[in-house]
């Protein structure tokens, strides 16, 4: 299966790689590799690595709490990211955050791709 892993250099991405890549090949990225932020970029991603499974695990901000950001943009570029992602599957994605707080334009974004027959998963 090919997956595409975001959140690249943090915690649960390096683990979720180290456990899936011996059956699986898996693009790991990393902020430096694929911006989330840049929506055309990430569906060109998606759509020309032709991956099976789109697992989201990265942040605009790892620490909100000790964060010296503006809570409302990390919010905003969170929920950016989310949207890029999920209007970029194909087939199957998987969100992992425990910043997950979906707004209108995320409920609907999963609820369109759950919908045209993409498989949504959240955690």
């Amino acid at each position: 299966m090919r997956i595409l892993l975001t959140g690249g250099t943090g915690f649960i991405a390096r683990n979720l790689h180290e456990q899936l890549s011996p059956e699986h090949d898996v693009t790991c990225c990393g902020r430096a590799a694929l911006d989330l932020l840049d929506a055309p970029r990430v569906l060109n991603c998606v759509r020309d690595g032709r991956f099976d499974l789109v697992i989201h695990a990265a942040t605009y901000d790892a620490a909100p709490k000790h964060s010296t950001k503006d809570p409302a943009k990390v919010l905003e570029n969170n929920l950016r990211m989310f949207n890029s992602l999920v209007y970029s599957a194909q087939e199957r994605i998987i969100l992992v955050s425990p910043y997950f707080v979906p707004d209108d334009s995320m409920l609907y974004a999963i609820t369109t791709a759950a919908q045209s027959g993409i498989h949504v998963e959240l955690f």
